[in-house]
């Protein structure tokens, strides 16, 4: 039966990265789901031979353009940028379409009618932007080469991530179910297949994990971290769990070096005028932007029952307090330093439930934690968060509510219960 699904999942893949288009919903999701079908009956069983299929069915999207995602023409657009000496915090695309010069040495045209950000600034971190970069300076303005080059990274960062799973169960004797990263299809699909730099995230959070569980000197995990933060900022919300962990003493040093080589990655980029232009999208972020919310989505009907508009402006950054708040508790909680997986699965869950926007992919490294837990609501959330490419079938964009409703309702209701079964949160050891 294993080699049945396995089969066809070869099969689903290659139709996924090379003959689907976003608005073929229907089709679409019904491929998604067959493969999830199969995924859940893979999982059951623990053995080598999956992760292998896992890699596998990343290597035959190497040569497919994204037709999920747009993300790739903003990377490519930055990348040309930092090559042609310009810096791509400095220029929002549209008004750099008003500079020829410019605009037709990174050959911008054929770009900038795909950007789906054309009047912000770049928001992602320096080191993501020299991975853009890199990818630019080998393919020049060949987009198509372009593509294959940042997979080639991202599938770099994937291989990192499955063999250090395996490197910490094999030295840790730890039970974790590798197939459970390995073979998600939401995984696959988001991070490989359409370029989500999640993937590098991953990686540079599980080396941090293994580094600092093993006796080395504190400032090769405080690399992995910033390394981790100067790709996406995310990661910034372990650094009170990690102090936790290793106590105050070690954790000033190590919160100090994690800033330290955050500033050395942003130095070649970044002055005060540059800070400042990155802090405009920052805020739009907060305050504009909203996508398969849960938490926020209920506050934001109250507040037009109660006022009449969008309270975007004021509950985004309220949420986002609260969330903090709540991080901070659960991270200093006195158990927290021994069970630091766990509480890491908790601290992500707070951090996307009081988002305002979490687009499919934002939950991958949720499905990482489940790798080294019982925990299986985060598994069930990869499956359903594929419904929100329903949004994309109108122009413009609109979402459907009851799709929202239903992921969510089912991701709280196994949270809950996940919850009241207190061994289902324990490690897998």
């Amino acid at each position: 039966m294993n080699k049945l699904w396995l089969g066809l999942s070869v099969l689903l893949y290659v139709v996924l990265a090379y003959f689907l288009e976003r608005q073929q919903i229907l089709l679409l999701l019904s491929v998604w789901g067959m493969l999830f079908v199969g995924y859940f009956f893979l999982i059951k069983e623990e053995a080598n031979y999956l992760v292998f299929a896992g890699v596998v069915f990343r290597l035959i999207w190497l040569f497919a353009t994204p037709a999920l995602s747009d993300d790739f023409y903003r990377f490519a657009w930055d990348g040309r940028l930092l090559i042609n000496d310009f810096n791509p915090f400095q220029y929002i695309p549209a008004d750099l379409m008003q500079m020829p010069k410019i605009a037709s040495q990174i050959n911008a045209e054929e770009l900038f009618q795909s950007l789906n950000s054309p009047n912000y600034y770049s928001v992602y971190p320096p080191l993501n932007q020299y991975l853009f970069g890199l990818a630019s300076f080998i393919s020049g303005n060949n987009l198509q080469l372009n593509v294959i080059l940042l997979r080639v990274i991202i599938l770099l960062a994937e291989g990192g991530t499955l063999w250090l799973l395996h490197k910490i169960k094999t030295e840790q004797k730890l039970k974790i179910s590798i197939a459970v990263y390995a073979l998600n299809p939401l995984v696959i699909i988001e991070l490989t297949g359409n370029l989500h730099f999640e993937a590098v995230v991953i990686f540079f959070l599980i080396l941090t994990y293994y580094l600092l569980t093993t006796k080395t000197a504190l400032w090769k995990p405080a690399l992995a971290l910033a390394s981790a933060v100067c790709v996406k900022m995310l990661p910034l919300i372990f650094l009170p769990l990690i102090v936790n962990k290793i106590g105050w003493k070690k954790g000033i040093t190590f919160g100090f070096l994690v800033g330290l080589f955050c500033v050395l990655y942003s130095f070649p980029l970044l002055n005060l005028e540059i800070i400042q232009n990155i802090s405009v999208s920052v805020n739009l972020y907060f305050k504009s932007f909203e996508f398969n919310a849960s938490v926020y989505y209920v506050v934001r009907e109250i507040g037009f029952w109660i006022y009449g508009y969008n309270i975007i402006g004021f509950a985004g950054r309220a949420l986002s307090i609260i969330a903090f708040l709540l991080i901070m508790y659960v991270s200093f909680r006195k158990s927290s330093g021994s069970i630091v997986l766990p509480t890491a699965a908790a601290i992500l869950t707070i951090y996307l439930l009081f988002a305002t926007t979490v687009h499919p992919w934002y939950i991958t490294p949720l499905v990482l934690v489940s790798c080294f837990t019982n925990l299986r609501y985060a598994l069930a959330w990869s499956a359903l968060i594929p419904l929100t490419y329903f949004s994309y079938t109108t122009i413009p964009y609109k979402e459907n509510l009851w799709l929202v409703g239903l992921e969510y309702s089912v991701v709280f209701g196994l949270l809950i219960w996940e919850i009241y079964n207190k061994k289902r949160l324990l490690m897998r050891v």
